[in-house]
């Protein structure tokens, strides 16, 4: 529930709940745990997060950088976990 209202925040206009969002996202991420939930809803994080790459902001990139080289991280492990 918190991850598709996660999502639902990335399509608002606001760049400081976009950006708030972010931060949230790059906390979930951080936790191992939080891996397993978070890897049902990554589709809907890659392109909710995704566009927010138009940003010039320094900050918020290398945020995002990491976000995205996370999920894929769980995307791609998990892969090699369930498929020998």
């Amino acid at each position: 529930m918190l991850l598709t209202i996660l999502i639902m925040i990335y399509l608002c206009l606001d760049e400081l709940i976009q950006y708030t969002a972010l931060h949230w996202l790059r906390e979930f991420l951080n936790m191992p745990k939080c891996h397993q939930v978070l890897l049902p809803h990554s589709a809907g994080l890659l392109s909710a997060v995704l566009p927010c790459f138009s940003y010039d902001d320094d900050s918020r990139q290398n945020i995002l950088f990491f976000c995205t080289f996370s999920l894929f991280y769980i995307l791609s492990y998990s892969s090699f976990k369930y498929f020998p």
